[in-house]
């Protein structure tokens, strides 16, 4: 799974907002410099945009814009899910722990919790569009598992929603 992003705006419903959208989901990477260049509007943002009949995936920085936008009923597959770096984390915390007694074990946990992820995104033929994400808070609503299947159901139920 590619590098987790940090949710700035999530936004599910079964009803369209004013832009015609029923998921709006926008991230951009992780980190203080991501953050500060965000900021400054230079920033990288990715955009999942869902609407009643068309997914438009975006990626947009100061040095250009990539956008794909695709009808609902090319959708070949939903994808929403986690990723747990146990392997890494594991090996992280062996090859450490030989030279530090121990202390490789501790960071490799650490690694470990701070690494997992989830994500949430579409398949068109072989091709993902999807956006890697952190568990955290949006405005008060915790961006977890349950908030990935929601995105899901309700890409799920336009497909093949164009006549």
């Amino acid at each position: 799974m590619a590098n987790a992003l940090v949710i700035k705006k999530w936004v599910a419903n079964t009803v369209a907002d004013s832009d015609g959208n029923l998921v709006h989901i926008e991230a951009r990477p992780a980190g203080i410099v991501a953050w500060a260049m965000d900021m400054l509007g230079m920033g990288v943002t990715s955009r999942l945009l869902v609407s009643d009949r068309t997914v438009t995936y975006e990626n947009s920085s100061w040095t250009g814009h990539a956008n794909v936008t695709f009808t609902t009923d090319k959708i070949t597959g939903v994808v929403h899910g986690t990723s747990k770096p146990f392997r890494e984390a594991l090996v992280l915390g062996f090859a450490l722990g030989v030279r530090t007694f121990g202390v490789g074990a501790i960071i490799g946990v650490i690694y470990y919790l701070m690494s997992k992820s989830l994500t949430v995104g579409v398949m068109v033929g072989n091709i993902e569009y999807s956006i890697p994400y952190k568990k955290t808070t949006v405005d008060g609503v915790e961006l977890g598992k349950e908030q990935a299947a929601q995105v899901a159901a309700i890409i799920l139920s336009r497909m093949g929603a164009v006549a």
